[in-house]
């Protein structure tokens, strides 16, 4: 399927939406059960368009790095992995845009973090992972980065390393139509002009009560940037030109006071070169097709005591590569249905229960035909003490084909004057995927259909200190984890085992301060030790891939019109392989942006990545970009 018939199915979707909404209209008298500041009513008095969030049920133990579509604004990102790094979080990242990139967490990465948007958990039933590329920023209203395995939803359960909670955009009063075009270059001679991109977007009413949203954004990159090869000479990167587009389209229907439901579909098509590492000889093609149809509805106050969402899902994962050796296919299909009920009738106590089911169907030209069905059952009690000390005991039950596991949690939480304590435990419990137990046996790689499921505990002490100067937070956590999958390469060939346990311990800090209204800063950093346990000569060596120190610092002045970044981001030291015998530099990137508002309508802005030229991997043997410039105006009207 090309893009432009992802187009005009968004086209025919969009007239389907339009039709009456099946759902009747109640206009029974409820209590909302948090602020509705943002109402509006009819002539009769009937509130028709109540606060999005009419009940917000908030963590007890999570500790959550929050950017709002604000925040996100001001920063101008081209993707989503770049907003992370933002966060001060490390990415694994094979290259410029449209290359393959994975946040890491505390030393864990792949479907050990796990990626939920709108309430749905997003991660490959095949390899684990999620495709950040297939976001549009300017779409994003909300992304939250919880650090840690202590999870109190449904939605993302079975991390190790944290979960990166995204939430779209629903809706907006009155319409709204935007655009935002940009270019950027990598100051080569060659290609002076070396990506272009463009993005439209369109939110709107269809009655009081009825919202919708469609989005659409178009990239084209060369990826033809200079960099530092090997042998100390400067090459440029080839065959590594990426054309890609998204749509995203949506519609909300508010009835009631509050309730809600949704219909959306979001499509990404990427066809994308990709030239392996810096010495490759082989260069390949890959082709994506991703498409998510959901449907959903919202509950908030159900006899005032009650909350109750419900999302049902199709996403279609499809990858083609071809390659001067090889061709393969990868069409995976997963349907799922993510539900959560909440009891909040009580000051003192507070319960859900929430489940969500997966059933994934692959057919892979390495993995072969094969359908998986997994998913977790979850119940959480919330205990309130007065409004000082609260408790969180989750407790799920996960599946994964034959595999099942009972995963407990504890999180206390203590709410002083000007100190929040918090303290959790939790078990991490994760099953293989589908790469990984049926790939086919073939002269360099093979799969293992026994192995073991990855086990472990989990904790975490925390503190937060506010209403002071410079409000921060500290948290110390450690981790140990058995049975830990990982490819390992015997006589040439790939095959998955369980290495080894593992032993993780490290400090999170955070801080931010607002100055005379204009000025903000932010800082956060990440020290980490781990080490493996299993017998052998890896014993007592770090894990590959993890860095030491992890780190970002930055500095926002908002004025009018000018809004002025400047963001330094640090990755430590990490080694290539558990033998420890190489490893990858440690690199800092200097970013900057400015924006302006001109008018009413439009905000031109210029983004300057890696100012200092540095030259860095984030994976070995695979060269990220240098210095670049972004040039691009939004408008709003």
């Amino acid at each position: 399927m090309t893009f432009m018939k992802h187009c005009i199915f968004s086209a025919a979707l969009l007239i389907f939406l339009l039709c009456p909404p099946f759902f009747a209209e109640d206009t029974a008298e409820q209590h909302d059960a948090a602020d509705t500041s943002e109402d509006a009513s009819d002539s009769a008095g009937v509130t028709v368009l109540p606060h999005l969030y009419t009940y917000i049920d908030a963590p007890v133990a999570e500790q959550r790095i929050v950017y709002t579509h604000d925040d996100i604004e001001k920063l101008h990102v081209a993707s989503v992995p770049k907003l992370i790094e933002s966060a001060g979080i490390q990415t694994l990242s094979y290259g410029a845009y449209g290359n393959q990139s994975a946040p890491s967490i505390r030393g864990f990465t792949g479907s050990t973090v796990k990626v939920v948007i709108d309430g749905v958990c997003v991660n490959s039933a095949q390899n684990g992972t999620f495709d950040f590329t297939s976001l549009n920023p300017d779409d994003i209203e909300r992304i939250e980065i919880v650090r840690g395995g202590f999870t109190e939803d449904v939605s993302g359960e079975g991390a190790a390393g944290g979960v990166v909670y995204i939430t779209t955009k629903k809706q907006t009063l009155g319409n709204n139509f935007s655009a935002d075009i940009s270019a950027k270059t990598y100051f080569s001679a060659a290609t002076p002009l070396d990506t272009v991109s463009a993005a439209f977007g369109y939110s709107g009413q269809f009655g009081e009560n009825t919202f919708f949203k469609t989005n659409l954004k178009g990239t084209f990159a060369r990826n033809a940037f200079p960099f530092t090869a090997y042998d100390d000479s400067i090459k440029y990167r080839k065959n590594n030109q990426v054309t890609d587009g998204a749509t995203d389209s949506q519609l909300t229907h508010f009835f009631g006071n509050g309730n809600s439901w949704y219909v959306g579909d979001t499509t990404y098509d990427g066809y994308k070169h990709i030239p392996g590492t810096e010495t490759s000889t082989t260069p390949g093609i890959q082709q994506d097709y991703n498409n998510r149809l959901a449907a959903g509805f919202s509950l908030p106050a159900v006899l005032n005591q009650f909350k109750i969402d419900g999302t049902v899902s199709w996403q279609s994962n499809n990858q083609l590569y071809d390659e001067t050796s090889e061709s393969s296919t990868h069409l995976l299909n997963t349907v799922s249905y993510t539900g959560m009920a909440q009891w909040y009738g009580s000051s003192g106590i507070k319960q859900s229960l929430g489940t969500a089911v997966n059933v994934s169907f692959l057919d892979s030209t390495n993995d072969g035909t094969h359908s998986l069905a997994s998913g977790y059952v979850k119940e959480t009690t919330k205990l309130y003490a007065g409004s000082v000390f609260s408790a969180s005991i989750p407790v799920a039950l996960s599946f994964s084909g034959e595999n099942i596991a009972v995963v407990p949690k504890l999180g206390l939480r203590a709410d002083l004057q000007r100190v929040t304590f918090v303290l959790d435990g939790y078990r991490m419990s994760l099953f293989p995927d589908m790469n990984q137990l049926y790939w086919k046996d073939s002269g360099y790689a093979s799969g293992n259909p026994d192995l073991k499921p990855e086990d472990g505990w989990g904790g975490e002490a925390a503190c937060s200190v506010h209403d002071v100067f410079m409000p921060f937070s500290v948290s110390v956590f450690s981790n140990y984890y058995f049975n830990k999958i990982q490819w390992q390469s015997t006589g040439g060939k790939w095959k998955p085992v369980n290495v080894a346990s593992a032993f993780y311990i490290g400090c999170d800090v955070n801080a931010a301060v607002t100055l005379f209204s204009r000025v903000t800063l932010k800082g956060s950093w990440e020290w980490l030790y781990n080490r493996l346990l299993a017998e052998g000569s890896t014993y007592g060596n770090m894990i590959m891939y993890t860095p030491d120190n992890v780190g970002a610092f930055s500095a926002t002045y908002d004025g009018n019109p000018v809004t002025v970044t400047v963001e330094v981001n640090y990755v430590g030291r990490r080694y290539t392989d558990n033998s420890n015998l190489f490893y990858l530099e440690p690199y800092v990137l200097l970013n900057a942006v400015v924006s302006v508002q001109a008018g009413k309508y439009f905000s031109p802005y210029i983004r300057a990545d890696n100012i200092l030229d540095t030259d860095y991997e984030s994976v070995p043997d695979y060269p990220m970009p240098g210095i670049s410039l972004e040039c691009g105006v939004k408008a709003k009207w």
